[in-house]
Parts: C-alpha cells; sequence; structure tokens
C-alpha cells in the first residue's frame, strides 16, 4: 500500500515541483498539497497521513506552530518540517517539539526518499550541519551574533540593499514573496528601523554592503 503524504508550502512552485517529484515514486502518493495553512490544518484533523511535510516559515502561522496544533491528529504520522532555514535553535526546537526530521530543502532526492522510510518512534534526524558552511564573511558572523540577526536575514538586507524587491529575493532563496515580507518585518523590529530608506543607511554604515 503506498504511503500517504500530505504537503504544507507556501512558495507554489516549489510545492508542485514537490509534489511531482514524489509522483515518480510508485511507494508514495501525494493525497494533498496546500498553499494555505488553514486548509491544509482542516484536512489533517479529519484524515491524518502516514507522512506530513510542512515548510517552516508560512504567510500567517509557521510549521512549528501547525505541527503544535496537529499534534494530538500526528501521534502516528512522520512528521517532517522542509525549509531553506539551517538555524541549531530552530533544529533544536523541532526536535522538542516532537517533529522527527528538520530537513534542508537543498536535500538531495535520494535523502528525501531515505526519510520517507523512517518511523516515527525512529530517531529524531536532521541535515543541517552545526557550523555555517555558506559563502559568508567572518564579518557577517560577528554581525549575526551582535544585532541576535540570522544568516538568512542578513542576506535579506544585502539583496535589500541592492534594490530587489521581496518576490527578487523570493525566487533567489527559493522563498515565498510573504516569507520575505515576514523576513523583512522581523528585521525592523530587531533593529528598531522601517523602510527602506533606513534598512540601506544600516547596512552602508554597518559595512554590509558588497
Amino acid at each position: 500500500m503506498k504511503k500517504q503524504i500530505v504537503l504544507c508550502d507556501d512558495h507554489v512552485l516549489f510545492l508542485e515541483g514537490l509534489e511531482k517529484l514524489i509522483g515518480t515514486e510508485s511507494n508514495y502518493e501525494v493525497v494533498a498539497a496546500y498553499s494555505n495553512h488553514s486548509t491544509c490544518i482542516e484536512y489533517i484533523k479529519n484524515s491524518p497521513p502516514d507522512i506530513f511535510i510542512c515548510d517552516l516559515n508560512l504567510e500567517k502561522k509557521d510549521g512549528f506552530e501547525i505541527m503544535q496544533e496537529l499534534k494530538p491528529n500526528l501521534e502516528k504520522t512522520l512528521k517532517i518540517i522542509l525549509t531553506a532555514y539551517n538555524e541549531d535553535f530552530l533544529v533544536e526546537k523541532a526536535r522538542k517539539l516532537g517533529v522527527n526530521c528538520f530537513m534542508l530543502k537543498s536535500a538531495s532526492r535520494e535523502e528525501l526518499f531515505g526519510i520517507f522510510e523512517r518511523k516515527p518512534s525512529d530517531a529524531f534526524y536532521t541535515n543541517v550541519c552545526s557550523s555555517v558552511k555558506k559563502d559568508f564573511t567572518q564579518h557577517d558572523l560577528d554581525f549575526k551574533q551582535k544585532f541576535k540577526l540570522s544568516i538568512k536575514e542578513i542576506e535579506i538586507i544585502k539583496l535589500v540593499s541592492k534594490g530587489k524587491t521581496s518576490q527578487e529575493i523570493g525566487d533567489r532563496l527559493f522563498l515565498s514573496r510573504f516569507t520575505i515580507e515576514t523576513h523583512r518585518r522581523n528585521i525592523g523590529k530587531k533593529l528598531g528601523i522601517s523602510g527602506i530608506t533606513s534598512l540601506i543607511q544600516f547596512a552602508n554604515e554597518n559595512n554590509l554592503l558588497d
């Protein structure tokens, strides 16, 4: 019998691509794919799947909140967070919440399908390395610590400062426009600034412009 899978990701192109990829394997079936969290939650409460794959940062509710709300319905479900975020504290939060796997969207096809064969009772799994291996300078990492910004947020600041729109940044980082806009709001709150001009000035004053 095919394992039934439900997907939730507000980046529609990624969602469609993942559904198509899973459809190439005869052992699995995507029974529902949602870009809207509320309809996804409603579906799962009535029909819990064998595997639930959820993005971390959605338009109005993050993947952790969704997993928490659905926890009573997902006791026998393999719960996977599939995200572009590689922060250690997020991995730990997923583990404590009872999520089974915290996966980066850069995972290979082989790794993804290998995860599908795991059981909810298996040990927690993640493919996030504890050390950052992206192409960031020591200045970026020091800046991250000073202002409590994530590496992803620093990357977005740089792209905004180059005049990129939220849609353009989302396309480049494989995230939805709504996710980028959420990041930008969070950045503004952390730094106590608002508006593109202030952000560009901040980036210039702190040597974040390439």
